[in-house]
């Protein structure tokens, strides 16, 4: 398994997961829900966005939630204005599965309702964060960034993720315990935080 498979996916396997449910409840809506009402129109273009933002991360894992989130806007808001040109109606009469993705008419309203539903997808999906990466996280992304800048692209390519376990538990044990950081006046980690510990910030700061 490569890097990228383990941080992807996770992931991409729960985006599969949701895009089935969705389907599934959209297709629900199409067969249980009164016909031409406000409740099953709000329910089935929130079902759409939502399905759409998850196809978007099961193609893309790699992709940060505002990316995604501006992806499946952009999609939604385009299927929603090509309805004024009366294809997607005529496309839907001619070949009525057409309609689940294009749509028919029309609605103003539903922009609104798209661009709330991936507003909600995108901040779950940030709250959840992704497997094996430092998303939204200043600190562990610069960590994250010199590990694989020091480690992980010079020694590669890798074979396997014991490989990848192997120099890792080496580059942190030389990371923590030999290698100067700037930040803690040219000492290591743990020597900085042993000082610190022992309330010897004379040191600290020579």
């Amino acid at each position: 398994m490569t890097e990228a498979q383990a941080v992807t996916g996770p992931r991409r396997w729960s985006a599969l997961a949701a895009l089935a449910a969705l389907v599934v409840s959209g297709l629900l809506v199409v067969a249980f829900a009164p016909d031409d009402t406000a409740g099953s129109d709000i329910a089935g273009d929130a079902l759409y966005a939502a399905a759409v933002y998850a196809t978007v991360v099961l193609i893309a894992p790699r992709l940060r939630p505002v990316a995604v989130a501006a992806i499946a806007a952009g999609w939604c808001i385009a299927v929603e204005l090509f309805q004024l040109t009366g294809i997607p109606l005529a496309a839907g009469a001619a070949f009525a599965p057409a309609m689940l993705v294009l749509g028919t008419v029309f609605d103003p309203r539903d922009l609104a309702i798209y661009s709330l539903t991936v507003a909600v997808a995108c901040a779950i999906d940030a709250s959840i964060g992704t497997v094996g990466d430092a998303l939204d996280n200043a600190l562990a992304e610069s960590t994250i960034g010199l590990y694989k800048t020091e480690l992980i692209k010079p020694r590669g390519p890798w074979h396997n993720v014991h490989e990848v376990d192997v120099a890792t538990a080496a580059w942190v044990d030389w990371y923590n315990n030999r290698r100067l950081h700037g930040a803690c006046g040219d000492r290591p980690p743990t020597e900085f935080e042993a000082l610190y510990e022992l309330g010897d910030l004379i040191s600290l700061v020579a």
